[in-house]
């Protein structure tokens, strides 16, 4: 079957067992124009896809009964019988499933990125991924740089919060995770895992052996000397830029060695595309900023960005876009409320997306956090989403009015997808 954009597949099924999460898959599906089907079993899902044709299948790996990869399995089977055209089938998971039971699926975890993983001499620069242009001309089925950052976050489950995960994640915890669900997934003809580098957590102690490992990760970059300079994707949290003789060096945590250079005119769009982003970030130090970049080598050995995008994480390293979201964040946590942070891909940054889905409540509800500059059209589309939604919402027209009481707990809720940090890594947390 040929690669089209998602807005293109008629027909999208999406198949998960915990319904809060099929609930919300189906609400980013249908802000793309896309009418999702959903199923919350394996059985159901494999006899509906026997009768009719999908463009597209998003298959919850862990369920009871028919598994994600045995009703893949038994998709992929029917395809060769019956003749149909291969349907990709992405696989949705929080864990890093092993190789020898995810070699069917090795395929349809194949990544379209919209940035290139090589610099060519005399290519121009890029624009910052994220600018609203980028997010127009985007093809649907292509990830930028924040939409696979955003594909990372939510595959690794960094989006969910709980109170019980108060004060357990570090950037140990979140390199480990995001590590985890960069496995089993191909980007242009690479294992993921093999394009994507993320710095170690530093620890003077082991500097030596740190170093060690980083060059034997990077040794392609450094020993592409002549034609297509392959790139890395670099995710990290950013300490600061600072003015360096041909463009400005950005402080990387974790990297103290190790500094990106970028040249004055990538620098400068970064500043101006992100500037409320990076504005928050100076006011709040708890905050944390990220930058999802490629980057190579040039011929000193130096390491370069090429394109990069920045996304403001809360102190619990939750995405947030604006002032309103941060807010409504912050008052979910301290709240000590359950919920999932809704991520935006590449969604146009002024299409309407819920900030959270709360989940502690009798059903899970959206809630809004309606930016105080928002234009007509942006409210128009927000109440034809609300309208047409299957989860109820609430709504802050922040800047106009104070906060509404938020919607209230179901007694006894449990998150369903919800697993406590390992033992062995929260105790390595801040180390």
């Amino acid at each position: 079957m040929s690669e089209a954009p998602l807005r293109a597949h008629k027909r999208v099924m999406v198949v998960d067992d915990d319904r809060a999460n099929l609930l919300l898959a189906s609400e980013v599906l249908r802000l793309y124009g896309v009418e999702p089907v959903g199923w919350t079993n394996g059985e159901e899902a494999l006899l509906d896809f026997k009768r009719r044709a999908f463009g597209l299948v998003f298959m919850d790996v862990h369920m009871p009964g028919l598994s994600g990869l045995e009703a893949t399995d038994c998709m992929r089977a029917f395809e060769k019988v019956s003749g149909r055209d291969r349907t990709p089938i992405v696989a949705l998971t929080a864990s890093a499933m092993p190789r020898e039971l995810s070699e069917c699926m090795r395929h349809d975890m194949t990544l379209r990125l919209d940035f290139s993983l090589a610099k060519t001499a005399g290519r121009a620069p890029n624009e910052p991924s994220g600018v609203p242009a980028d997010s127009v001309r985007t093809d649907g089925a292509k990830l930028t740089l924040r939409g696979t950052l955003h594909l990372l976050w939510d595959r690794a489950k960094l989006n969910r919060w709980h109170p019980g995960m108060s004060g357990k994640r570090s950037w140990y915890v979140v390199r480990d995770r995001l590590l985890a669900a960069s496995r089993d997934m191909e980007a242009k003809g690479e294992e993921f895992d093999n394009v994507l580098f993320i710095p170690e957590q530093f620890s003077l102690d082991r500097k030596d052996e740190i170093y060690k490992r980083r060059m034997q990760r990077l040794s392609p970059l450094l020993a592409a000397a002549r034609g297509a300079r392959p790139l890395r994707i670099l995710i990290a949290e950013v300490k600061g830029a600072e003015p360096a003789r041909y463009g400005f060096r950005y402080v990387i945590k974790h990297l103290p060695d190790m500094p990106m250079l970028a040249d004055k005119t990538l620098h400068q769009r970064l500043q101006k595309r992100f500037a409320t982003e990076l504005a928050l970030w100076e006011a709040d130090e708890s905050s944390h900023m990220v930058i999802v970049a490629t980057f190579g080598m040039d011929a000193a050995g130096n390491a370069c960005l090429e394109e990069a995008s920045l996304t403001l994480m809360t102190d619990n390293w939750i995405p947030v876009e604006h002032q309103w979201d941060l807010q409504l964040v912050h008052t979910l946590t301290h709240g000590q409320r359950e919920f999932t942070k809704c991520l935006r891909y590449n969604l146009a940054h002024d299409s309407p997306l819920a900030c959270a889905v709360l989940t502690d409540t009798p059903a899970p509800v959206a809630l809004y956090a309606v930016p105080v500059d928002a234009a007509t059209a942006y409210t128009q589309s927000l109440e034809e989403l609300c309208e047409s939604s299957e989860l109820p919402s609430w709504q802050w027209r922040s800047g106009e009015t104070t906060m509404p009481t938020l919607p209230a707990r179901a007694k006894d809720a449990r998150p369903k997808d919800h697993a406590p940090t390992p033992a062995s890594a929260a105790s390595r947390e801040h180390a």
